[in-house]
């Protein structure tokens, strides 16, 4: 009776196991396809673990998503202002430096 009892929660198990590697691998392609990502069971596991813990404190999670996507923009943004004044300012310092260097050329000449 003993064996018939380890077989039988043996095959629930493996039911389970095969059920969640199921849900997983279904869940794993959607976002794949939907979001262009991989995501690792470990991960997909924290994420549902920050939702419970966000609700359970009652912190609206579509808030803090709309937050984030607003400060990525702002970092993007800033980074884009950032290079494209850093870059402005490289050439204008490399144009100068050309125009004195022409200058000093000239002036040898003389």
């Amino acid at each position: 009776m003993n064996d018939v009892n380890n077989i039988t929660c043996e095959i629930a198990h493996k039911v389970q196991e095969t059920e969640e590697e199921f849900i997983f691998s279904t869940l794993c392609n959607h976002i794949q396809e939907k979001y262009e990502i991989i995501v690792e069971k470990k991960e997909l596991y924290a994420a549902i673990e920050l939702i419970r813990k966000l609700r359970e404190n009652g912190i609206d999670i579509y808030q803090l998503q709309s937050k984030a996507n607003s400060d990525t923009k702002s970092y993007a943004k800033g980074y884009t202002n950032g290079y494209s004044s850093g870059y402005a300012s490289a050439m204008n310092d490399v144009t100068r430096f050309a125009e004195q260097r022409k200058r000093i050329e000239e002036e040898e000449e003389e």
